[in-house]
């Protein structure tokens, strides 16, 4: 049916009167508004072309001015919404199992109580379900009774609320009960694909240093606005006690391993013999009974024998100390390592608050601590390592274009005159990412990337057409109008269709189409700019590389030159006509 409607269409008299109107109004654009437009620019009593060229420059240092202040926002990578998020709480090693299960049911009630408040509010819900479990936090990295964890499964494509908005204000909540303000450590978040928003590392031989600096630094970092879930790879371990020797102890001639030896037979016990029963083994251990072993009283009062028989009460010959061991150590490149890392809640600011930690309180910790240093982890290191690879290619792409445009040309200002739409393209794409609402990030790199080489095309074409008006005896200004009418119509539809091509693209709002969003918005503003500045300034730019042109001339020989005696067109011509004869 449809190719049967397109077939009568076209062979109707109405699409010949539709393709009529269209051409005439194109070219009543390119004719008259638009080549008004172009001699209004480069000027006709006055040569307002030198003004023109500074034009896109003035655009470009406006835009990334706009960016370094942060009215347009910048990111290491796009925040990507999970699918999951979970509300984690750990205490200290050792605490009851009923105060654990007070928070889940609390966090539970409140989880519930503030996805009703955006249903209210949106009238969409996020969360689809939700378990509980307690006696293990897999983003705390403990397990036991005084942890716990509810996993929250939510839709976010389905829904017109962020994902931010709800932990945001469970984080909140959480923070202001009783059972929040007890526990050690509160996480609420999701898995981040692209590492942790807020990572670095502290390293330092020496151990106390280290751990001083650990709690200053997280004590910073709570000061800050917009980071919440701040915590280290450091959880507190379960209670010990430190048995240290008195000088006592060597009076009666008892080491530190007699006195470990005789503490562990007493309370762990120790096999004395094994005995046969039927055809069963049976391992027969000797230690204290439970009475006597299940308080520090006990431990006071053991007894430890010496050489000769003489039994002498621990706590003459030891001094005794109550504290929490680590429960794991971490190390890098042989040294101790603490990692601690936080999130945001405003996706947005992640790049600023990195910065801020190392410009601020990096230099501010390693004044105080010279032996601790710190050591970029999580999206900090890793935008690290893909700027510096996309710096290598970025550099290897514009010479590969300067080189084939410089082959093509037959001329280095020529193609240095073709990369000159390049910055404004550029600045193009990042100012489509404000008017978009999202912010510049990694991925938009790679969009830039790709966009260095669409930018280059039309101005190609353009300078092309102008060295053929040259070389047909054309004046510079008649040769850049005649080049400016002529590709009016193949620049512009070109670059409207590959905008509109891209369109769908960025108002896509799956999940999926968030990986590709910021490179298509890089493209799609990158080439809309880059044609207005090509169509409307690139005249202004050709005609003032002339002037430039004849003013090192004049320099060099002492001599002004006509306009079109330093064009590249004709001298090349010249010369070959030259060499024919």
């Amino acid at each position: 049916g449809g190719a049967t409607c397109f077939k009568g269409f076209s062979s109707s008299p109405i699409e010949t009167k539709v393709r009529g109107a269209a051409d005439t109004g194109i070219k009543y654009v390119r004719d008259v508004w638009y080549r008004e437009s172009v001699e209004m620019i480069i000027g006709t009593s006055r040569k307002w072309y030198r003004f023109g060229f500074f034009v896109p420059m003035i655009f470009t240092v406006a835009v990334f001015v706009m960016l370094a202040k942060g009215t347009i926002s910048s990111t290491f990578f796009p925040n990507i919404p999970p699918d999951f998020f979970s509300i984690d709480v750990a205490y200290k090693p050792g605490d009851s199992k009923q105060q654990t299960k007070v928070f889940v049911e609390k966090a539970t009630q409140i989880l519930l109580e503030e996805n009703a408040r955006i249903q209210r509010e949106n009238k969409d819900s996020l969360m689809t379900y939700y378990t509980t479990n307690i006696g293990f936090s897999q983003n705390l990295g403990q397990a036991g009774n005084h942890a716990a964890s509810v996993n929250v499964f939510v839709n976010t494509e389905k829904s017109n609320t962020p994902l931010d908005t709800l932990t945001n204000r469970i984080y909140r909540r959480l923070q202001s009960i009783s059972e929040g303000q007890l526990a050690t450590d509160i996480y609420v978040g999701g898995f981040n694909r692209f590492g942790k928003e807020i990572e670095f590392g502290l390293t330092s031989p020496d151990e106390k240093s280290l751990q001083l600096a650990r709690g200053e630094m997280k004590a910073d970092l709570g000061q800050l606005n917009g980071v919440i879930n701040i915590k280290d790879n450091m959880p507190p371990g379960k209670i010990e006690v430190n048995i240290r020797m008195k000088p006592e102890s060597e009076l009666y001639g008892i080491s530190k391993g007699e006195i470990l030896n005789q503490v562990r037979q007493g309370l762990f016990g120790q096999e004395a013999q094994r005995v046969i029963i039927g055809t069963d083994e049976v391992k027969v251990w000797v230690r204290y009974p439970l009475e006597d072993r299940n308080s520090l009283h006990d431990l006071e009062n053991i007894r430890i024998k010496n050489a000769a028989g003489l039994s002498i009460p621990l706590s003459e010959i030891c001094s005794f100390e109550i504290g929490r061991a680590p429960e794991s150590l971490k190390r890098r490149n042989g040294q101790r390592i603490v990692k601690i890392d936080a999130e945001s809640t405003d996706p947005d600011l992640v790049a600023s608050i990195n910065k801020g930690i190392f410009d601020s309180l990096v230099p501010k910790m390693m004044e105080k601590y010279p032996n601790v240093s710190a050591l970029k982890l999580g999206q900090f290191e890793r935008s690290q390592k893909t700027g510096n690879s996309m710096q290598y290619v970025v550099l290897v792409c514009l010479f590969l274009m300067f080189l084939i445009l410089t082959l093509h040309f037959n001329n280095l200002s020529q193609a240095f005159l073709i990369m000159l739409v390049i910055p404004a393209g550029v600045a193009g794409a990042i100012l489509g990412h404000g008017l978009v609402g999202i912010p510049v990030s990694m991925l938009s790199g790679f969009g830039i990337i790709a966009l260095l080489g669409v930018l280059v095309n039309d101005a190609i074409v353009f300078l092309d057409r102008y060295n053929q008006c040259i070389l047909e005896g054309m004046n510079s200004r008649d040769a850049v109008v005649e080049a400016a009418i002529s590709r009016f119509r193949p620049i512009l539809l070109t670059s409207l269709t590959t905008v509109a091509g891209l369109l769908p693209l960025i108002a896509e709002k799956s999940m999926q189409a968030k990986f590709l969003v910021p490179m298509a918005t890089s493209i799609a503003f990158g080439v809309l700019f880059g044609t207005i500045f090509i169509l409307f300034f690139y005249p202004a730019a050709i005609l003032f590389w002339n002037d430039r042109a004849r003013v090192g001339r004049w320099i060099w020989t002492g001599k002004l030159p006509h306009t079109t005696e330093i064009e590249p067109a004709l001298i090349l011509k010249n010369s070959q006509q030259h060499k024919d004869e």
